[in-house]
């Protein structure tokens, strides 16, 4: 049976991935998680008036998000 990796952050929680550029095995709740505009123009957002806006796009919101390791800041390839 193969032993559970910790995470080497909080050293508390199990860790559910491990970072390719520092090999730091990482737990969900020690994972930065970054919002980005999309670069896409189709899944661009118009802003329209004070506080309403049109989307440009029906089925993408346009903001990406990006897991980031703690360590090094390189993006993680986990699922949740």
């Amino acid at each position: 049976m193969a032993e559970e990796k910790k995470c080497t952050v909080c050293e508390k929680n199990v860790a559910v991935g491990e970072c390719d550029e520092c090999k730091t095995p990482i737990c969900e709740p020690c994972i930065n998680k970054v919002k980005l505009q999309s670069g896409n123009p189709a899944e661009q957002t118009l802003n329209i008036g004070i506080t309403s806006g049109a989307s440009l796009s029906t089925l993408r919101q346009g903001v990406i998000t990006k897991k980031l390791c703690k360590d090094c800041l390189m993006e993680l390839d986990v699922e949740p």
